[in-house]
């Protein structure tokens, strides 16, 4: 939550804005078949999705709300960060295909870090600042 937080900060500073509220959800996924199905978030609240791997990476998917937009997939590995705007005029579409058991972030991590990929989600509702 801490490095959300951090994150966090540094592009309210970039962007003239202020966090009215924060929250924070992990999801564990298990080796090799976890998954979260393609979806579009709806959230019509001015906030900013910051997602953090921790663990195996994932097979993430990702594409756009535009027709030229083609659907993308990489790997999302540990300590990676994805950042995104999760409104309905956005519609950025975004799943876990699955995950990878042969990345292992390091060799003297925690053994469920080897076995599980975990996806944490920082949700920030923004408020853009007056002068």
């Amino acid at each position: 939550r801490r490095y959300c937080r951090k994150k966090h900060q540094q592009f309210a500073t970039a962007c003239n804005t202020d966090t009215t509220a924060m929250s924070v959800g992990v999801i564990r996924y298990q080796v090799p078949n976890g998954n979260f199905p393609e979806h579009i978030d709806h959230c019509n609240d001015n906030s900013w999705v910051y997602l953090l791997s921790l663990g195996c990476s994932a097979n993430f998917v990702v594409k756009g709300s535009s027709p030229q937009s083609e659907k993308q997939q990489f790997r999302f590995r540990s300590g990676d960060v994805l950042v995104f705007d999760p409104s309905s005029d956005a519609a950025i579409v975004h799943g876990v295909d699955s995950i990878n058991g042969d990345e292992v972030p390091l060799l003297d991590c925690p053994e469920e870090l080897q076995q599980f990929r975990f996806g944490v989600q920082c949700r920030v509702k923004m408020q853009t600042q007056v002068a």
